[in-house]
């Protein structure tokens, strides 16, 4: 018979950036937040390549966010 240790009951959790560990039987498994990826969540998205910028705003990917640069008189996260 096999003891399954919880890699998620610790004061640290083995997922970065916010992620929810999932314990599960041999392992564990990281739900990311939007903007992490990867099996500890540590790899960045990069949302731009989703083209979040409106109105010909430039999108520059930041580590868990990204910021447009918007053309004049545009403004807002997205140059709405």
């Amino acid at each position: 018979m096999f003891t399954d240790l919880d890699e998620c009951s610790g004061i640290t959790t083995p997922c970065a950036h916010g992620g929810t560990c999932i314990n599960e039987y041999g392992g564990f498994r990281c739900l990311c937040t939007p903007q992490w990826q990867g099996p500890t969540c540590q790899e960045d998205v990069d949302e731009c390549l989703d083209s979040p910028c409106q109105n010909l705003g430039n999108c520059t990917n930041k580590e868990g966010d990204y910021m447009c640069t918007c053309p004049y008189p545009m403004h807002g996260k997205n140059c709405e």
